[in-house]
């Protein structure tokens, strides 16, 4: 396996990866897990999209920024 350089050591993880626990403890309760994280933000969400998870009475939904 090759080495990290001191470099990639020294970079932050990821903000997603730190919530990869909460998934897996999710599965492990046998709860449904939507990975969400992958995408392009820049493209609006599709409605068809939107309609099949706001019904969802426990889901969070938190608006985009607009950006200008």
């Amino acid at each position: 396996m090759p080495l990290i350089s001191k470099k990639g050591n020294l970079m932050p993880e990821s903000p997603i990866r730190k919530l990869v626990p909460y998934a897996e403890n999710a599965y492990k309760q046998g709860k449904t897990v939507y990975h969400l994280n992958i995408g392009q933000p820049d493209i609006k969400t599709p409605q068809v999209a939107l309609e099949q998870l706001l019904p969802t009475p426990d889901l969070k939904v938190q608006k985009p920024i607009e950006q200008k």
